[in-house]
């Protein structure tokens, strides 16, 4: 083949770019989203079973309240559920969130969402490894509340999502 010139090789036009690619889907698949209800509604059902054992079916015994036989039960559940939470909340990060983020959408509710995730786990960490009755006290109501406020704030996210997006995309 003959050599070609320099100039003939600046006038030839360049490859066309591709396309840019459409916004990354944040949504998640369903198989996916089914594991991150399911795991959810365990750790609510499991931490709602442990506050009822704890709070209001505990009995009052000579030197104090009695642990209900079922709570020890529901904190041991409520820890499994827990750690599974943990590694879909990881898959949750590159599959659904850094995408949101990325085309600007749920930001404060999914930021919220997660930071809430975060407060969970270090006070669930706190009750585990934390010494003193008063601070373990603190530790357990701020974990609590703040579990028995995310389904309302999940519920929301999801909700408000999805109607800007079928008002963005209907059917």
């Amino acid at each position: 083949m003959p050599a070609q010139s320099s100039l003939a090789l600046r006038q030839r036009s360049p490859h066309p770019s591709p396309p840019a690619a459409p916004l990354a889907r944040a949504r998640l698949s369903s198989a996916h989203e089914w594991c991150v209800y399911a795991t959810f509604a365990a750790l609510v059902v499991t931490g709602c079973g442990w506050l009822l054992c704890h709070y209001v079916l505990a009995e009052a015994g000579e030197f104090g309240p009695l642990p209900h036989p079922l709570e020890g039960l529901w904190l041991q559940l409520h820890g499994a559920a827990g750690m599974i939470a943990l590694v879909l909340f990881g898959s949750l990060l590159p599959s659904h969130m850094l995408r949101a983020w990325s085309s600007r959408r749920g930001r404060a509710s999914g930021g919220t969402l997660a930071g809430l995730f975060m407060l969970l786990t270090v006070t669930g960490y706190g009750l585990y490894y934390v010494g003193g009755e008063s601070l373990r006290q603190w530790i357990s109501v701020v974990h609590w509340a703040v579990g028995l406020g995310i389904p309302v704030l999940l519920t929301a996210h999801v909700y408000t999502l999805r109607m800007k997006l079928r008002a963005v995309c209907p059917d």
